[in-house]
């Protein structure tokens, strides 16, 4: 989930960037990752293999409406074509080794052969004893809006520096 927070500004101006078809993902939060390995450090679980996930699968569709809930305006989904999601990439700058490992995860996922990542599991349940942050429970912590927020001159001047993406 908290891959999303790199694309903060452009989901706050309207727009959530996936290049996934509208496959569905079970997103994970890095919270729900930290509580299973403190779970999992007195020993129990060694040896064995745990399959973390978060509690759905949810299309980039989803994810919109999810973002839009939380932030109070419209979030629109775009899939690019990943031509135009590589080219993106390489121009902000990330190191040619991300940019390949990202594509080539994109093009498994446009391509049908990822259906793993839309797994869920009961795992995080299962070794902390509680169910796996919802992406609402993240969305309305990281987007949503804070009526004792003060918005000044500072907080309105974000960083418009990241590509928007148009199909």
């Amino acid at each position: 989930m908290q891959n999303l927070l790199q694309q903060k500004t452009s989901i706050e101006s309207g727009q959530y960037v996936e290049p996934s078809n509208d496959k569905p993902c079970s997103l994970i939060d890095v919270k729900d990752i930290a509580d299973v390995a403190v779970a999992v450090s007195d020993g129990a679980y060694d040896g064995r293999s745990l399959d973390l996930t978060g509690p759905h699968a949810l299309k980039g569709s989803d994810v919109a409406q999810i973002l839009s809930a939380a932030c109070g305006h419209p979030v629109a989904f775009v899939s690019p074509p990943i031509s135009i999601f590589r080219g993106a990439l390489t121009d902000q700058g990330l190191p040619e080794w991300l940019v390949d490992a990202l594509v080539e995860l994109y093009e498994a996922v446009q391509g049908n052969r990822a259906g793993h990542l839309a797994r869920v599991t009961s795992e995080v349940e299962a070794v902390t004893r509680r169910s796996p942050r919802t992406l609402e429970q993240f969305a309305q912590e990281m987007f949503g809006h804070l009526p004792s927020l003060q918005m000044n001159e500072r907080t309105l001047k974000r960083d418009r520096s990241e590509p928007q993406f148009r199909e």
